[in-house]
């Protein structure tokens, strides 16, 4: 059986943010957005082909549509969500992360996100066999375990008694025979290889979002950046079973991959987002017109913006007014009105005093509003992305760390903006462990549409 633990301890060390294609958008102006719950689809006002909305089924990773989603949003996580790798309540258990690549070439490194502990993993952690292997070209898309490897390499924890340690090590592929095609699906498989793998083993991290949400990356489709487990009896030699827990999830749990891909010429994609600030009330922010929020960005290559996407739940009924500016000048402005939709996710419980108690994630919804011209923001410049409420409106909001403190990197981390909140009259870099302080590495939920 899948593991839920929702209350993961803090990160000890590294972790990942947005997928390795430029996934660019920045933008604003003056338009009601459009609100996307899990009922029909309303259409935005104004010119909706300014805006990348997100088809039946979703955009493949590759796509000019995909390309036009600039901002750390693009992916999305309410909490993490662990795969054990090895035997495990008696079931043997492999992990596959099946991804398309936006990158060609021979793989030189892979990061990944391991999570020791209790319920986590126990004895040494074991060693893990990580295989890039190609996809089987069958309806549902599994890993052709008796295909030829494009690379291999092997982590072996060595884990001490008791540890909670969370590791993100960068690993070498010992072999790379095969590159890399742009445009073909593969799959990263996770096999415990252990002589006692009931005993040493270690768990993987992923992203969780809540069915009812949607898909963790709202824009993307099942297939190219998904979570797999392939199952069978211990011991038994039998044909694995397997689950689809991006598309199919666990439970009302939709899982997506944490994994970042290095290339030998550096190239590299992959997705990193990893610790949520959605627990709830705990580390959501909850904004109001003294509180605002803002994403401030600073693009490395120029971009021409058309409309702009956030992820936010009204708690008091009212308006949410957001500004594209550049330093006190407005650039583009515009306002979310909604009725107050607000009710948590219950995700699991957890045991405080010894006293059982119940875990939640706040729910968000997606806003998107077309701007009426294009806005272009100047590589090396810096833009905000302000969202005030208005009035006696309250607005929740749920940030994520990038995974650029614990060694992610561009592109997988999106490192070109970062979350902020004013308190008084200073805006902090946000940290959700705590408002009143100051820390970097975090992104609110938020999307740029850039120009076809």
């Amino acid at each position: 059986m899948n593991s839920f633990f929702p209350d993961q301890p803090h990160l000890s060390r590294r972790s990942l943010g947005a997928l390795g294609l430029s996934a660019a958008a920045l933008g604003i102006s003056s338009t009601l957005a459009y609100a996307e719950t899990t009922g029909p689809t309303p259409a935005p006002s104004g010119d909706p082909s300014r805006l990348v909305l997100p088809p039946e089924g979703g955009l493949r990773l590759d796509s000019v549509e995909f390309a036009r989603l600039y901002g750390p949003g693009v992916f999305t996580m309410s909490t993490l969500y662990n795969t054990p790798v090895g035997v495990y309540n008696k079931t043997d258990r492999i992990v596959s992360i099946r991804f398309r690549s936006v990158i060609s070439g021979p793989l030189q490194k892979i990061r990944l996100y391991w999570q020791a502990g209790s319920g986590y993993s126990a004895g040494t952690g074991g060693r893990i066999r990580v295989t890039v292997l190609p996809d089987d070209g069958s309806d549902t898309h599994l890993p052709a375990l008796d295909g030829s490897p494009l690379a291999r390499t092997h982590f072996t924890p060595g884990l001490a008694p008791g540890s909670s340690q969370s590791l993100m090590n960068e690993l070498t592929f010992e072999q790379s025979p095969s590159a890399l095609v742009a445009g073909e699906l593969y799959h990263v498989v996770l096999e415990n290889v252990d002589p006692q793998p009931s005993t040493n083993f270690i768990s993987s991290n992923n992203v969780l979002v809540p069915g009812a949400i949607g898909r963790p990356a709202r824009w993307l489709n099942n297939t190219d950046w998904a979570t797999l487990i392939g199952d069978r009896t211990p011991g038994s030699g039998a044909e694995r079973t397997w689950l689809d827990l991006t598309a199919t999830g666990s439970g009302d749990k939709l899982i997506a991959p944490i994994m970042q891909l290095t290339t030998t010429d550096g190239a590299s994609q992959g997705s990193s987002d990893m610790e949520s600030g959605s627990v709830d009330p705990g580390r959501t922010y909850e904004a109001d017109a003294a509180k605002p929020i803002r994403e401030r960005f600073t693009p490395s290559a120029d971009k021409r913006v058309t409309g702009v996407s956030v992820a936010v739940v009204a708690t008091v009924a009212g308006s949410l007014r957001w500004r594209l500016l550049e330093g006190s000048q407005e650039l583009a402005s515009g306002m979310i009105q909604d009725e107050a939709r607000f009710s948590p996710h219950l995700m699991g419980y957890r045991t405080i005093n010894g006293e059982k108690k119940p875990v939640y994630v706040t729910n968000f919804i997606w806003y998107d509003a077309p701007t009426s011209q294009d806005v272009t923001l100047h590589a090396g410049n810096t833009y905000d992305l302000e969202l005030r409420p208005e009035g006696s409106s309250r607005w929740k909001f749920a940030a994520h760390r990038n995974g650029s403190s614990w060694g992610f990197t561009w592109p997988a981390a999106f490192t070109e903006s970062r979350a902020q909140h004013l308190r008084g009259d200073q805006w902090l870099d946000t940290n959700f462990w705590n408002y009143s302080a100051s820390s970097g590495g975090n992104n609110w939920p938020v999307v740029l549409h850039l120009a076809p």
